[in-house]
């Protein structure tokens, strides 16, 4: 796979995750009832299904930033655009990855208790919220496994802009003389390493 095709089809992916995130199919919201020791035994009174949203704004604000630094990141790197940025951008989506687990972590393995408590303290409380998840949660876990793959691939480098080309005798000519003119002004100072490798990247295509 190319590098632009995988920085693309992540775009899209993790773009469809922010947007999925709004929407009232992350997680189903359940509240159980009498859950205080001595007046029954709880039961499910409704379920709803929530976005990301329901249980911790913050949290979930955090993750759509990470998120959303990552679409940019990936963005940057489908232009093939050199930026200080891309050095931490690029982890931006496997950073939303982990929040994201983290969060439902939360969400899945606590509860929320509301409602005064009933009789005496020792009672506890009245009932409790569940979150469990909602179909858009698989989806969610899907689209972010691709991208943190996919992000995996281009920082390491396993992916390429192009399938590599044969050169005929004259381009390999041009490529040489270009080559050459670019290394005198590494030699002179006008450039810098890093621009000369750079230029000697593009110019064989690799």
């Amino acid at each position: 796979m190319q590098k632009k095709h995988a920085s693309l089809l992540s775009i899209i992916f993790l773009s469809v995750f922010v947007v999925i995130s709004f929407m009232p199919v992350v997680f189903t919201m359940s509240y159980w009832e009498n859950k205080a020791p001595g007046v029954g035994i709880a039961g499910k009174d409704w379920s709803v299904n929530v976005s990301m949203f329901s249980r911790n704004i913050w949290l979930s604000l955090i993750i759509l930033i990470c998120a959303i630094v990552g679409v940019v990141a990936l963005t940057m790197h489908y232009a093939d655009k050199d930026s200080g940025f891309l050095k931490y951008g690029s982890y931006a989506p496997i950073a939303t990855a982990a929040l994201f687990a983290l969060y439902s972590l939360i969400n899945m393995f606590s509860t929320v208790p509301n409602g005064e408590p009933g009789g005496t303290a020792s009672w506890g409380y009245y009932g409790y919220y569940e979150y469990t998840p909602a179909w858009g949660f698989f989806i969610e876990c899907a689209l972010l496994i691709v991208v943190c793959v996919m992000t995996i691939l281009i920082v390491k480098g396993k992916v390429v802009n192009a399938e590599p080309k044969q050169i005929s005798e004259v381009n390999s000519n041009n490529i040489a003389d270009e080559l050459k003119k670019f290394k005198e002004l590494l030699d002179s100072g006008a450039i810098t390493q890093e621009e000369y490798d750079e230029k000697k990247r593009k110019l064989l295509d690799l």
